[in-house]
C-alpha cells in the first residue's frame, strides 16, 4: 500500500489526472487515510485523503471523478480541513460549485473555527470573497472560535504584511468587507425600526443558501461556532485567571484535607495505650 500511496501522490503532485485515476481503477481505495506532506513532499503527522489533496493541487477533473466514484464531499484531515476550506484557500470558484452541486456543507469550519469566508480573506482571494458574500448569501459577520470576523483577521494580516502587495490585495478585502459590514448595520437599524428581527443575521438564527445550478439541499451558516466547539472561545488571559483560581482552590482544599488528618492521627495517639511489648529502657540517676 505505501508503493500505491507514493505513486497516486506522484500523480496528484505533478498534475496527472489520468495516472491517478487509472490507479484508482486498479484498486486503490478512494477512502484511503494517507499521509500528510509537507511543500517538499515530505510526511508529516496526521492525515489526509484523495479529494483535499485533488483539490489542492487545482485537479477539478480528479475531484469529479473521485466524488462520482462516492468519496464525501464533507470529509476531512487530521487539521480539521474540509474540501470547501481548501477551495476557499486556493480561490477556486469552480471546484466550490462543485462540491456545492453535490451537497457539500459551506458552513463547515476548521479547527480554529474559520469558515470559508475567513480562510478565503485571509489568503487574499478577493473575487472568492465577492462570490461567497453575493452569491452565497454568506454573513460578513460570522466569527471564528476567537470571535474574530474576516474583516479583523484581514486588518491582523495587514499589520504583519511585509509585502506591499499583499497589503494591497489586503487593503480591497478590507473596503469590501467593511462596506458590507455597515449594509449589514443599516439593514438591521431598519428591522428593528419597523419592529422587526433581523432573521438573517440573529446569534441563533441561520442564513439558508440558495439554490445554485443543481444543490438539492440547503446550507446553513451559523454566526457563532457551535456548541461543541466553544471550548476555547475564553481568551488566553481569561483562561489563566481561571487555572489559577481553580488551583489555588485545589491547593486550599488539599491543605484542609492534611490539616484534618494530622489532628485526628495526634488524638489517636494521645488517646492510645502503650504497647505491653515494647519496653523503654530506664535512665541511671546521676550521683552528684
Amino acid at each position: 500500500m505505501n508503493i500505491w500511496e507514493n505513486q497516486i501522490l506522484n500523480c496528484i503532485s505533478s498534475k496527472d489526472s489520468q495516472g491517478a485515476i487509472k490507479l484508482i481503477k486498479q484498486g486503490f481505495p478512494i477512502n484511503y487515510s494517507i499521509k500528510l506532506r509537507d511543500s517538499f513532499n515530505n510526511p508529516q503527522p496526521g492525515f489526509s485523503n484523495l479529494l483535499i489533496e485533488s483539490i489542492s493541487h487545482n485537479l477539478k477533473h480528479l475531484c469529479t471523478f473521485l466524488i462520482n466514484s462516492g468519496i464525501s464531499v464533507n470529509t476531512k484531515d487530521s487539521l480539521g480541513r474540509h474540501p470547501v476550506h481548501l477551495a476557499a484557500s486556493k480561490g477556486k470558484i469552480n471546484i466550490l460549485l462543485l462540491l456545492i452541486n453535490h451537497n457539500s456543507n459551506i458552513s463547515a469550519r476548521d479547527a480554529y473555527g474559520n469558515t470559508i469566508l475567513h480562510i478565503s480573506a485571509m489568503n487574499h482571494h478577493y473575487k472568492f470573497v465577492e462570490f461567497v458574500v453575493e452569491k452565497l448569501k454568506f454573513p460578513v459577520i460570522v466569527m471564528n472560535k476567537f470571535m474574530k470576523k474576516p474583516l479583523d483577521l484581514c486588518k491582523d494580516m495587514q499589520e504583519k504584511s511585509r509585502s506591499l502587495k499583499e497589503t494591497e490585495e489586503l487593503e480591497f478585502i478590507i473596503q469590501y468587507l467593511w462596506r458590507k459590514e455597515e449594509e449589514y448595520k443599516v439593514g438591521n437599524e431598519i428591522c428593528e425600526g419597523n419592529g422587526l428581527s433581523s432573521l438573517s443575521y440573529g446569534k441563533k438564527s441561520i442564513m439558508k443558501l440558495k439554490k445554485i445550478e443543481n444543490a438539492r439541499e440547503y446550507a446553513q451558516v451559523p454566526i457563532f461556532p457551535l456548541k461543541k466547539q466553544l471550548t476555547s472561545m475564553t481568551p488566553l488571559k481569561g483562561r489563566r485567571n481561571i487555572e489559577n483560581y481553580l488551583k489555588g482552590k485545589h491547593e486550599a482544599i488539599q491543605k484542609d484535607i492534611e490539616d484534618k488528618l494530622s489532628s485526628s492521627l495526634a488524638k489517636v495517639s494521645k488517646t492510645r495505650s502503650p504497647s505491653p511489648i515494647l519496653k523503654f529502657p530506664k535512665l541511671k540517676k546521676k550521683t552528684p
